[in-house]
């Protein structure tokens, strides 16, 4: 007994604290939620980085249209036998050679192959950027789903708050009851039971809010540690103009050029059509120009210097002239050899190409053509991807407009049967007062409030995400009033 007197006291005390639970007029608003979500959310940060690569895809294709040019230049030492690089003789000694190229390629023209690639790459990049804005979306509407879940937890810790205090109240009546012979212990045991099993569902709630904070948080991407405190806005007016100015159909088109999952699958048939053209250029001869220059130098290389004539000397033939015979002289000339300067010969060896290449493709295994049917394909395929996603687009749209409808009656009527209990309540508490119900009758009165309280209160969040569903496909801004 000492036991259930400290539990009962420990309760009242536990709930006299917590009484100001719920009734935060400072916090996060829905808004703010949804801005720090897309600022910090690590499904959109990672789609970020995607989406910066597509950029950078598309960047470097474009770049592929400027000539490729490349510079290559190197230093060897020969040992033995070799080919002298400048004079194409065979040496016999050790020697040391420098060699430099250079080399421009630009493609004339390729049945714009490259510029349908490049229209295919900028197409990806759009509809990259779409399922990014699409990933927006989504992320705001699922931390709207999360805020209104956390209320909607708040508010069933409150009822059910209240409903465990309303029970230790009548607990103590109970008691006073016993006390004064109005009453049997067994009604005083039913009570305990009620309070125990109402302190059980309010503990329960409790820890319900706690985790639906705690999956808001990370989809917020905000610090687990961190508090965080919403704003309760007053949804006692809930609008149903969404409903009454909007038939499914016209909400469905509006969602269709708006929504960017639809735009995404448009963009991605673009681009695979642009991937059907580059392929089929690829079937077709490619012309293209190259420039190309170098120059060597090897330690081999000699020249001759200081030449001059040393004198004359016979020949050994001789010329018959008038019938005298006169010896044939040349002139000794005298040089000396040297080695070739390092400059001279680089400027000496200086050679330039132009080359104008025509590639003709003959038979490559049918790969060309594997490539265009494989483009073919993925066209139909994108194009039944764009259809099943209009397709599930206006399955949501209605299906989002009549559980909307459904929504709104049911909270209409548990919003009436929750009035009506309450008020049946209020008359059997005062009717218990009086001894003229009894325990069981009173326990079956407050419980079946308190329900319809916590159904109420259910339907009127379910309610209003249901709305803001239809605000998301209307391209509203996603705020409660």
């Amino acid at each position: 007994m000492l036991k259930k007197a400290f539990f009962f006291f420990g309760l009242i005390g536990f709930l006299g604290l917590r009484q100001s639970y719920g009734q935060d007029t400072t916090g996060w608003t829905l808004p703010q939620c949804i801005q720090y979500a897309l600022e910090h959310n690590l499904d959109i940060n990672q789609q970020e980085l995607n989406k910066r690569m597509a950029k950078l895809q598309y960047d470097q294709n474009r770049l592929s249209q400027l000539p490729s040019v490349s510079l290559n230049g190197n230093y060897g030492k020969s040992y033995g036998r070799s080919v002298d690089p400048t004079s194409n003789q065979f040496v016999d000694a050790d020697y040391s050679f420098v060699s430099g190229n250079g080399n421009v390629d630009f493609l004339l023209f390729g049945w714009f192959s490259k510029r349908n690639s490049i229209r295919q790459d900028k197409f990806s990049l759009e509809a990259t950027a779409a399922d990014y804005e699409k990933l927006q979306d989504d992320i705001s509407l699922n931390v709207a789903t999360g805020f209104l879940r956390i209320l909607l937890a708040k508010e069933q810790v409150e009822i059910n708050k209240e409903q465990a205090a309303f029970s230790l109240q009548q607990l103590q009546k109970t008691k006073a009851f016993v006390d004064a012979g109005r009453t049997s212990q067994q009604d005083l045991v039913q009570m305990e039971a009620q309070v125990a099993s109402d302190s059980a569902t309010y503990f329960s709630s409790l820890n319900d809010y706690q985790h639906s904070v705690l999956e808001l948080k990370a989809l917020l991407n905000l610090d687990i540690a961190q508090p965080l405190i919403l704003q309760t806005p007053k949804l006692d007016n809930i609008s149903l103009d969404v409903l009454l100015r909007n038939t499914p159909e016209q909400i469905y088109e509006v969602a269709k050029n708006q929504l960017y999952v639809i735009k995404s699958g448009k963009l991605q048939v673009e681009a695979a059509r642009s991937g059907l053209a580059a392929q089929k250029g690829q079937l077709y001869p490619q012309l293209s120009l190259g420039l190309q220059a170098g120059t060597n130098f090897s330690s081999t290389q000699t020249g001759i210097a200081n030449r001059h004539i040393a004198g004359v000397a016979s020949t050994g033939e001789f010329v018959d002239i008038a019938g005298t015979q006169y010896a044939v002289m040349a002139p000794q000339i005298s040089y000396d050899e040297v080695k070739t300067p390092f400059f001279d010969q680089l400027n000496n060896n200086f050679r330039q190409t132009l080359v104008m290449t025509l590639t003709v493709p003959v038979f490559n295994g049918w790969s060309a053509q594997t490539e265009v049917k494989r483009a073919k394909v993925n066209i139909e395929n994108k194009i039944i991807e764009e259809k099943k996603a209009e397709v599930q687009l206006k399955q949501d749209v209605y299906g989002a407009y009549y559980d909307a409808k459904a929504a709104a009656q049911k909270y209409n009527s548990a919003k009436k049967a929750a009035e009506s209990s309450a008020l049946a309540l209020n008359y059997a508490q005062q009717r218990y007062d009086l001894g003229l119900v009894s325990t069981i009758d009173l326990l079956t009165t407050q419980n079946n409030a308190f329900k319809s309280e916590s159904d109420a209160a259910s339907a009127k969040y379910d309610l209003v995400f249901k709305l803001k569903v239809l605000d998301y496909y209307l391209g509203n801004s996603l705020k409660l009033k």
